[in-house]
């Protein structure tokens, strides 16, 4: 298996990236999955901007910590998000573990078809209601954004099963919705929600950069 070499720019996020959240996670007295949360967001974020097995097999691990920051703050959309894209992250380790390539450990990246894009997008209008429809049984707080970040994420990882260009597109999406869910507890005065908007205002600038180096891939691919 190919050892894994970061760049410069992957070394300093990374760097910089442990840093800040150790920082906020003494001063805000953190518990310790909030803690590891933070950490597999940042180390699976920048392999899977590589294609790296490794990555994707940590999407796992974040989901789990996931599930139990959210239900703490009574974010049931988020719970349910989470628990929801299992199936979706199972399908795509099974085409990750088909298609990858044993020395490097790494997939090709692909692009998806029209027709493919299409139906995922309207089976999600389809099942929008139904998300909304859930959500509010359980009386939850800002169905609509929780309901379009439902949406989008079950888009995002199906794009990542798919190992598809479109990936980053949804995960810069889901990022943003994301982040402007955990401001509201955070004016609560829940000082914790940092250890979840950081990771999330870092995982933006790597999927910026996940979304620049897929397609860079995708051009080796093609031109090779």
């Amino acid at each position: 298996m190919k050892k894994i070499e970061f760049t410069a720019f992957e070394k300093a996020y990374i760097i910089i990236g442990l840093i800040i959240n150790t920082v906020i996670a003494v001063l805000t007295r953190a518990s310790l999955i909030s803690t590891l949360y933070a950490y597999c967001c940042l180390l699976g974020g920048i392999l899977l901007t590589k294609a790296r097995l490794e990555g994707y097999l940590l999407q796992f691990g974040m989901g789990i910590f996931y599930v139990f920051l959210a239900w703490d703050q009574q974010y049931y959309g988020e719970v349910v998000n989470a628990l929801l894209v299992i199936p979706v992250t199972a399908y795509g380790l099974i085409n990750w573990l088909k298609t990858r390539n044993s020395e490097a450990n790494t997939v090709a990246i692909i692009e998806p078809t029209k027709k493919e894009v299409i139906l995922l997008t309207i089976s999600q209008l389809i099942l929008f209601p139904l998300y909304y429809y859930l959500l509010a049984r359980f009386e939850n707080r800002l169905l609509f954004v929780q309901s379009l970040s439902l949406a989008v994420s079950m888009m995002a990882f199906y794009f990542c099963a798919r190992v598809s260009v479109l990936t980053y597109y949804c995960f810069i999406s889901k990022d943003i919705i994301s982040t402007v869910l955990w401001i509201f507890p955070l004016l609560e005065g829940d000082a914790s929600a940092w250890l979840v908007i950081i990771p999330n205002l870092l995982f933006l600038v790597n999927d910026a950069y996940g979304l620049y180096n897929w397609n860079r891939l995708l051009k080796q691919q093609n031109a090779g």
